[in-house]
């Protein structure tokens, strides 16, 4: 019974489709599937990750393709905004929260050693910052080469990019944040 009730929904949807000339869910995969998998892999920690996360966003188009106006964007703005949704909610569940408390035993620290630590983190939220000023390419770079330890080589193969247009993008990236009036600002004592 309730299989028949699938195919019928699978029509009546079917039919929306036709009627409102709106692309199908094969159209939809076969057309997009290769490029958001390889746009994903080059931004995630590695490809099985990029493979759910392509998942993912081809589950939730399936279900919400009946929601696609082509008066408002075309097929691969929609995709692309779903897919910078799904790879933005990635980067946020990757984020180790913990409890301060617990990593430091801040009875035990000396003066000197939380004076170091707010100044630690006064730094790292200057770097933040000055990261957040860089254009995408140069962001993800710095990201994968400093925060993952990624090699110059993995991250020309992971974003397509020649390990001399690496390098030169590292370099400029690592130019502007020197620049940074930020980090300028911070004091070495």
């Amino acid at each position: 019974m309730e299989s028949r009730a699938l195919v019928r929904e699978a029509v009546r949807l079917n039919c929306m489709i036709n009627e409102l000339n709106l692309p199908d869910f094969e159209y939809v995969y076969g057309k997009y599937h290769k490029s958001v998998l390889r746009y994903l892999s080059g931004r995630c920690a590695s490809l099985a990750d990029a493979e759910d996360i392509t998942q993912d966003i081809f589950e939730y188009v399936y279900k919400i393709l009946d929601r696609f106006d082509p008066q408002k964007a075309s097929l691969g703005t929609w995709l692309y905004i779903i897919v910078r949704c799904r790879l933005k909610n990635y980067y946020r569940s990757r984020k180790i929260a913990f409890d301060i408390d617990e990593l430091v035993d801040v009875d035990g620290m000396g003066k000197d050693d939380m004076e170091r630590a707010v100044w630690l983190n006064e730094i790292r939220n200057k770097l933040a910052h000055a990261i957040k000023c860089l254009n995408e390419k140069q962001q993800q770079v710095v990201a994968m080469r400093y925060i993952e330890g990624i090699s110059n080589h993995e991250i020309a193969s992971r974003l397509q990019m020649t390990e001399i247009n690496v390098r030169v993008t590292l370099s400029r990236a690592l130019a502007k944040i020197r620049v940074n009036p930020e980090i300028n600002s911070i004091s070495v004592d």
